[in-house]
């Protein structure tokens, strides 16, 4: 019976070929042996006057079907059972007046999971955005079914770089100095505006066309495996784009907090949302807000929608063997919502790493870990980058940048923190060579401290070419092309190509210093002590077995300092060798070092 009703349903495919191309599923497949196995699909462009619904093998169960509000479009139920094979079955449709429709849906065996290494303080962290970094295949610039085409000359517009660029650069990448890459999200967010930074889907299961293709997205990760780099993918979990089928058609406005975009609202407030002495009257009414007037919220406490993130997040971990994924805006996710998030992905990847991304000066371990205790979680910890971001400048005093760090040191080296991602910058914040005045010095104390301080440190793409941008000019002012990226850029960063002698020079010791980094990355896993040597200078050191590190700032804006060794006390007394990182120059004693006015010294310390 069952070869019969298969035949039918691959005959019926052949028949009503011009109709079943019109019709979409997604997920277009699942596989054997997940936990995660009570599957929602939903079919799109299915004809009209549906009669049944029905899977042409009997051990995947149809727990139900139904129309949404759409005529076209049609939510199924499944639970694909432990025992099931991997095979294609179909999904056949019967209509009034038409022949049957077989739609192939794949079931697939589990691939073998490849063993992780955690992110932790050895790594630094590439981010990219991808529609600014390298522009490979012209081909998919100007796609016709998506609103937004290639503009380079408008800012907030799409730029046309893409999944091949970025896999093109990974060596570029490699070289620098860097273990991981993290990816802003690719997912489809075909709207009107704002849809270069792909923080609204429209399609939780396509790459954005203009990125490429899944085939294209697996060959970056591919290449990354090649060179070692850990690949982190960003995900939007708490809004969709208002071309996304749930709200373009509206299939249920109890998917959406709210159904329309109210102009008199603030902007979201994650300071608010993880204060805990705020009420919760107060969080519901901020995540009810939107971003923007096409990025609705949804409503995380609905179960249907609740169940469908989740299950989008599996799929797209099991299809590319990620190891590592980050939420963005995170806090903007209900703390319930998060709970299940996480036990869900626990159950199928007991060793998958969560990166929560939340715009927030304040400290947030204490608000995260309850929520996220059943996988390993990385925190982006934002107040290094606003304790960084004057420290050095000539045009404040001296002694307020050294008591800004021995703050923020006092503060975030807590055991919780150690392994926080830090940053100068990022796609929401002022680029750090803006914060640095555009001095090199400025900017080369940033890094040293970025590198040595404890904690993860991300860098965002173009710091290595010294590229500007200030948030009050608008987010896109903070994510430019980056140089070379497109076959016509006059100048080109990643080759040296027409840039300044001050810009190969930064590239130089930035390659110089992360190269380093990552060949003494036990270093970083070490033990933490400072000093506060006086108003305008200001130490720490980091210790490993037999060596150790001594990071000396001097803040002056014209006075040296040389090392006086006691201020150190019984901490440094064992060790006879010490080597500035910098320049190679090579001490028998701490004494005999002189450290110059807005500099960094980075002294490898050996018995």
């Amino acid at each position: 019976m069952k070869r019969i009703i298969l035949a039918l349903c691959l005959a019926t495919v052949l028949i009503g070929n011009s109709i079943a191309k019109e019709i979409s599923i997604s997920p277009s497949n699942w596989w054997t042996n997940m936990q995660h196995n009570q599957i929602i699909l939903l079919v799109e462009n299915a004809p009209l006057n549906i009669l049944d619904i029905s899977i042409n093998d009997s051990t995947i169960q149809l727990n139900k079907h139904y129309p949404t509000t759409h005529p076209n479009s049609h939510f199924l139920h499944i639970t694909i059972p432990p025992t099931a094979e991997a095979r294609m079955v179909h999904i056949v449709i019967q209509s009034k007046g038409q022949k049957p429709i077989a739609i192939p849906f794949n079931i697939l065996d589990r691939e073998e999971k490849k063993p992780i290494t955690p992110l932790s303080a050895k790594d630094v962290i590439y981010q990219i955005l991808p529609d600014r970094f390298c522009n490979a295949n012209t081909k998919n610039d100007d796609i016709e079914s998506y609103f937004e085409k290639n503009d380079r000359l408008n800012p907030t517009g799409v730029h046309g770089g893409d999944l091949e660029g970025i896999a093109s650069k990974t060596s570029y990448i490699n070289n620098l100095g860097f273990t991981a890459i993290e990816l802003m999200p690719v997912l489809e967010s075909n709207l009107m505006t704002n849809s270069y930074k792909r923080m609204a889907p429209t399609n939780h299961y396509k790459i954005d066309e203009r990125l490429g293709t899944l085939e294209h997205y697996k060959n970056l990760v591919d290449s990354c495996n090649v060179y070692q780099l850990k690949f982190i993918q960003s995900f939007v979990l708490h809004q969709v784009g208002n071309y996304h089928s749930w709200y373009k058609h509206m299939f249920d406005e109890a998917y959406f907090y709210t159904k329309n975009y109210n102009y008199e609202w603030d902007a979201p407030d994650n300071d608010l949302l993880i204060d805990p002495y705020i009420n919760e009257t107060s969080k519901k009414n901020n995540r009810v807000i939107w971003e923007y007037s096409n990025f609705p919220t949804i409503n995380q406490s609905h179960d249907f929608v609740a169940q469908s993130i989740i299950q989008h997040c599996i799929w797209w971990i099991e299809a590319t063997g990620l190891q590592y994924i980050k939420i963005e805006q995170a806090a903007r996710n209900t703390p319930l919502f998060i709970k299940r998030f996480y036990q869900a992905l626990q159950k199928e990847y007991p060793t998958l790493t969560i990166v929560i991304d939340n715009l927030t000066y304040n400290e947030q371990n204490t608000y995260w870990s309850p929520l996220s205790e059943a996988l390993p979680t990385i925190v982006c910890d934002y107040y290094h980058a606003h304790a960084i971001a004057d420290a050095f400048t000539i045009f404040e005093e001296a002694s307020i940048g050294i008591k800004t760090l021995y703050s923020y040191h006092r503060q975030a080296v807590h055991k919780t923190q150690l392994s926080n991602i830090i940053m100068l910058d990022n796609h929401q914040q002022n680029r750090a060579f803006t914060n640095a005045d555009n001095d090199i010095k400025q900017i080369t104390m940033m890094l040293k401290h970025l590198i040595t301080t404890p904690g993860i440190p991300r860098i965002y793409y173009g710091t290595e070419c010294l590229m500007t941008g200030l948030e009050s000019k608008g987010l896109s002012n903070l994510s430019k092309d980056f140089p070379g990226g497109w076959a016509d850029d006059e100048q080109n960063a990643f080759s040296g190509l027409g840039m300044s002698s001050e810009h190969k020079m930064w590239h130089k010791q930035l390659k110089k210093l992360l190269s380093w980094r990552r060949n003494n990355a036990d270093f970083f896993m070490g033990d933490f002590y400072h000093y506060f040597i006086n108003d305008e200078v200001y130490a720490f050191s980091r210790s490993n077995n037999d060596e150790a590190l001594l990071i000396i700032i001097n803040n002056s804006n014209n006075m040296d300092y040389r090392v006086d060794e006691t201020l150190f006390g019984e901490d440094l007394n064992s060790y006879r060798k010490f080597n500035d990182v910098s320049n190679n120059d090579r001490y028998s004693k701490l004494n005999d070092i002189n450290i110059k006015p807005k500099s960094i010294a980075i002294l490898e310390l050996k018995k």
